[in-house]
């Protein structure tokens, strides 16, 4: 079993935000190697200012003196003020261990105290992250896609050809 300590952290704490962004990249590489690398620049920007100019609250989760995971506590201030969305990453080599279910319930109890009732997680397909999730009793409740073209290696004539379809498949919008 996990003997989970959060530790929370701000953008001023150097130290921790390099550990944050090893974490994203880490995990990254493994979930979502269509990710770009998180610099720790734009880590110290995403803690600071959060990505709509809300910033989240940041934890490292250690197992004793190991970092083993990264945590984060989404809540707007302006709307849906009993809604919190968690973010939990484990590095892959300490996971299925207990540290996510440790570091969930560490953000739960985060959330419960901030009066928010309702909560959301995402995970990518084909990732431990969805089984992980309904192991938790969260349901699916939305989906979304996320692709990527490198339009320097489609021919341009497949460019234009796409174009027209969805220009064709769009008109009624």
């Amino acid at each position: 079993a996990s003997t989970m300590d959060l530790r929370e952290f701000t953008a001023d704490d150097a130290a921790a935000v390099r550990l944050a962004t090893g974490i994203e990249n880490v995990r990254n590489a493994v979930d979502a190697p269509w990710e770009l690398p998180l610099t720790e620049h734009r880590m110290t920007m995403e803690v600071r200012f959060g990505w709509d100019g809300e910033p989240g609250r940041y934890f490292l989760a250690y197992d004793g003196d190991t970092v083993v995971g990264l945590g984060h506590i989404g809540a707007s201030e302006w709307d849906n003020l009993d809604l919190a969305w968690l973010d939990l990453k484990v590095l892959p080599e300490h996971r299925r261990r207990g540290h996510g279910a440790a570091l969930l319930d560490g953000l739960l109890a985060e959330v419960k105290a901030a009066g928010r009732h309702l909560v959301g997680v995402d995970a990518w397909d084909g990732t431990p992250g969805p089984a992980f999730a309904d192991a938790h009793g969260f349901e699916r409740r939305a989906q979304d896609i996320k692709r990527r073209m490198h339009l320097t290696e489609v021919p341009l004539e497949q460019v234009r050809a796409l174009r027209d379809q969805a220009a064709a498949a769009s008109s009624s919008y």
